[in-house]
């Protein structure tokens, strides 16, 4: 008998916690949030002396929607297309927020963060992007309806020694549900909270049927310093003119090492395709030495 009686109050206790719980959601809060900042089309060139990255901002709502916005992934996107390089300032209250909409919030100010990148040492870097998926069944459907990043690699701006260590900007994963469509956008993810991206998403559009894209494997790494690398081989993702990629001869197709942007153990690589043939992809990216 008092086993079971323990067992009732555990549960007691257990319902009364989600009863309370529930109740502070449903109730309604004043408070501050952190979101990463997104600058897009920033003025080139320059880099201007003090970048944000974060912002914060004063919301009001229910417990619950501010949880669900601590969750999200919402960003604030702040477009300097209409600055110079020469006069580019930030301005909170410019900023666009980008909260999903089944999030309802009073939003009551925006301040910059106080911690930022200096703009010495600041750099900008060009990298590819990285699709990710909820499933291997996104995946699968994602590459069996040819649909293509635009663009396929993104620039970003943070400090040199923090740049050097990302090799890829990841997706928000793609949802199946998101490929009902022919074209749609798909969020960037920032890999630091103090670097910034110099766009917050990319375009993903479905190739026509006509001109479906054709995968070359194993397409062997020019290595004529006969450096000892891996891997040796890339795919390559082309598309063209059916009887222009059968017609392709392994001579006309060079894949190279790219030297002169050697960091540490890891090499770029440079791809060269006769004219009537367009590089969509190729994997891997990099090689590294042994």
């Amino acid at each position: 008998m008092w086993y079971n009686n323990i067992w009732f109050k555990i549960l007691a206790v257990l319902l009364a916690c989600l009863f309370w719980f529930q109740a502070k959601l449903q109730k309604e809060y004043t408070t501050q949030v952190t979101l990463l900042v997104v600058i897009l089309n920033l003025p080139g060139g320059t880099t201007p002396d003090k970048l944000p990255t974060q912002l914060d901002v004063k919301v009001k709502g229910k417990g619950l929607d501010i949880l669900k916005l601590r969750l999200s992934s919402a960003q604030a996107i702040y477009n300097a297309k209409d600055y110079l390089a020469s006069d580019f300032i930030f301005s909170p209250s410019d900023c666009t927020l980008d909260i999903p909409e089944d999030i309802h919030l009073e939003v009551l100010s925006l301040v910059k963060k106080e911690q930022q990148t200096p703009g010495e040492g600041v750099k900008r870097l060009l990298l590819p992007v990285h699709v990710e998926f909820e499933n291997n069944d996104a995946q699968m459907l994602f590459f069996e309806k040819n649909y293509h990043l635009q663009p396929d690699k993104v620039e970003i701006i943070g400090k040199g020694e923090l740049l050097n260590k990302v090799n890829f900007i990841k997706t928000k994963p793609v949802r199946q549900s998101d490929l009902n469509q022919n074209e749609f956008k798909l969020k960037l993810l920032p890999p630091r909270e103090d670097i910034t991206l110099a766009t917050g998403f990319v375009q993903v559009n479905q190739t026509p049927a006509s001109q479906t894209p054709h995968l070359l494997s194993n397409i062997p790494i020019r290595n004529p310093q006969k450096l000892n690398i891996f891997p040796t081989t890339v795919t390559l993702k082309i598309r063209g003119a059916r009887d222009k990629i059968s017609a392709l001869q392994p001579d006309q197709i060079a894949v190279e090492l790219n030297l002169g942007e050697q960091f540490n153990n890891s090499i770029p690589l440079i791809i060269t395709l006769p004219s009537d043939l367009e590089l969509l992809d190729y994997t891997p990216r990099t090689v590294f030495l042994k």
